[in-house]
């Protein structure tokens, strides 16, 4: 009966029945002799019970619940899913016996809703993915224009309250609650706040994980993710970007891997029922830097043979009132503590008055404009001469134009990276979290994601990335395919000397140094990318010195805005 039920709740209507029940109504209407079946008690068995067997997968007595027969059959193993391997996605079925016959139960494959930011994920990618799942599952991926409209609508489609134990719901012990239904003023605010309920999984600028996980925006994973093979594959440093305090947001110690030879313990990865302990929150799979750009033909003459290649470039006399930038207070900041050579995560910026100096001499000096997408607007036309921004937006702008010159800051940079994360609003879906969530963490830390040859491109893979340097070999490769960049060399290095001079580099350079263009594939060497560091909440002792000064800037103009009336 239990059987019986199950099917009725997964069975569209009524299909032409199978083959072989067909042949065994025939033989009861003709009248045929039945064969008799060895019982397992040694009696032997006819009449109404020699109906074809079915297999011990039909014979199965555990009651499914339609969500979790999906979790248990699409992701077993695949020696359990031979069943399923010619047949196309809409048909998956379940053979069940109902009413004393044989019926196939039709469902539908698991789904996973994934949100990318724009540029973050390769086209072939969702692809290449629904391809490894052989008709057990399908990702449909979607995108987002950039980190912070992912926060905003994160923060829109937040559940009231923050979530209500995940933990219940992507296990399937007890009923989902519904998703509640959008107001008319939400649906005013974002035409995407219908997708963005529906997610499994988005993708987050780490710049941004902090401030998600304190508000409740996205789920912890649960600790079982420390027997999973990608997350193994993941750097520590990358463990520990992901893993935070629920009541900080700060990065905390991760769990150690788990050794278990390559099996996953679980269908699915669970969502932590304890928002108290550190969790990983995010699976980082790409990562990028802060480039300083600038215009090559606008550069003066005491500046053809030492282009900028540092942070303290951007307060040369030369580039007066022709300095851009992306907007956000935080940027001047970061630019005028690295320039010092302190940390952009400094706890204070001390008391010899040498950054708010350069604070004030980059506000009031130095800046043209300071907005994300006007910045890069004025480097192309030439109002701005040089310009500091991330690696996506500047690799793009300079691939338009080979006026454009790139450099990685030769002190050391600011890196940013996109995480996976599981948004507050996925545990009130009708049937909880996709299962799926493991195999996508999977596909997306693989090694076969990682493409260095395009250098910083389309961003890095994580798992080439220690937090000190860069593992070519782990991919195959001897070095970057553009060369390493040689920042004590000449203007030559960035093009801006003769035509004859560049052809006689290029004839006498070696196989270890071959130019070091960032947009021909070239990298800087790994003491650069271990003088870099990601971007951490302020501490409270800097955010009150610098909204002290910021605070006086809004006084200045409020006065200077007076006296113009």
């Amino acid at each position: 009966m239990q059987s019986a039920l199950t099917a009725r709740a997964i069975a569209p209507p009524p299909p032409p029945p199978p083959r072989a029940v067909e042949r065994y109504r025939r033989r009861r209407v003709r009248g045929t002799r039945t064969t008799t079946h060895a019982s397992s008690s040694g009696r032997t068995d006819g009449g109404e019970d020699d109906a074809p067997k079915s297999s011990s997968r039909d014979r199965d007595d555990r009651s499914y619940t339609r969500r979790a027969a999906l979790a248990g059959y699409a992701l077993a193993p695949a020696s359990a899913l031979s069943f399923l391997a010619g047949a196309p996605p809409s048909d998956a079925k379940l053979e069940l016996i109902y009413d004393g016959e044989l019926q196939t139960a039709y469902t539908f494959p698991v789904q996973l809703q994934v949100i990318a930011l724009r540029g973050s994920v390769a086209t072939q990618w969702e692809g290449e993915f629904n391809k490894t799942m052989v008709g057990k599952g399908k990702a449909a991926v979607t995108t987002a224009p950039s980190p912070g409209e992912m926060f905003d609508e994160l923060t829109r489609t937040a559940p009231p309250g923050g979530y209500l134990s995940p933990a219940d719901f992507i296990a399937g012990r007890t009923s989902s609650p519904t998703i509640a239904a959008p107001s008319k003023k939400d649906k005013k605010k974002s035409k995407g706040a219908p997708k963005f309920a529906k997610a499994d999984v988005v993708s987050v600028g780490d710049e941004f994980l902090a401030a998600a996980v304190t508000q409740g925006l996205v789920l912890p994973l649960d600790t079982s993710v420390a027997y999973n093979e990608w997350y193994a594959r993941l750097p520590y440093v990358w463990r520990e970007l992901g893993t935070r305090d629920p009541r900080t947001g700060l990065p905390a110690q991760p769990l150690r891997p788990v050794n278990n030879g390559g099996r996953y313990p679980n269908t699915t990865v669970n969502i932590a029922s304890n928002n108290v302990n550190p969790a990983m929150y995010g699976v980082p799979y790409r990562w990028g830097c802060t480039l300083i750009a600038y215009r090559k033909d606008k550069l003066p003459s005491s500046l053809r043979d030492t282009p900028p290649r540092d942070w303290d470039d951007l307060w040369r006399p030369e580039f007066a009132r022709r300095v851009g930038m992306g907007s956000g207070p935080r940027a001047m900041l970061t630019a005028a503590l690295r320039a010092e050579g302190m940390s952009a995560n400094s706890d204070g910026w001390g008391n010899d008055g040498a950054v708010r100096a350069r604070l004030e001499s980059l506000r009031r000096e130095q800046l043209l404009i300071q907005n994300d997408i006007e910045y890069l607007q004025a480097l192309g036309n030439g109002d701005a001469w040089i310009a500091v921004g991330a690696s996506d937006d500047v690799l793009s702008m300079a691939r338009k134009s080979s006026l454009i010159g790139v450099v990685v800051p030769s002190s050391g940079t600011t890196l940013f990276a996109d995480v996976w994360c599981v948004p507050a609003s996925a545990a009130r879906k009708p049937g909880g979290v996709s299962p799926l969530l493991n195999q996508w963490f999977d596909y997306t830390t693989q090694p076969a994601r990682a493409n260095l040859r395009v250098g910083l491109r389309g961003g890095v893979a994580p798992i080439v990335f220690d937090g000190t340097g860069i593992d070519y070999a782990s991919i195959g490769m001897s070095g970057p395919v553009g060369g390493y960049i040689d920042y004590d060399a000449t203007g030559d290095t960035n093009g801006t000397r003769s035509l004859g001079g560049k052809i006689k580099r290029f004839i006498t350079r070696d196989e270890t140094e071959k130019g070091g263009e960032l947009m021909q594939g070239g990298m800087p060497a790994d003491d650069v990318w271990a003088r870099s560091e990601f971007l951490f909440p302020l501490s409270p002792r800097i955010k009150d010195q610098y909204n002290g000064l910021i605070r006086e800037w809004a006084q200045e103009a409020a006065e200077r805005k007076k006296k113009k009336r």
